[in-house]
């Protein structure tokens, strides 16, 4: 699994669904602590 944020692997990550399109966001700890923003791979919904 690939964080979305910094795409690196994430053993440890928060899925949730894109509030745009729905397809599934994997956040690691180090960016959702960092509130590193994430871009989604389908529909381009940039967040937080």
């Amino acid at each position: 699994m690939k964080c979305t944020g910094c795409n690196k692997d994430a053993q440890k990550c928060v899925r949730f669904p894109c509030p745009k399109c729905g397809k599934e966001i994997l956040r690691c700890d180090r960016c959702r602590n960092l509130s590193i923003e994430y871009k989604c791979p389908k529909c381009g919904y940039v967040g937080p």
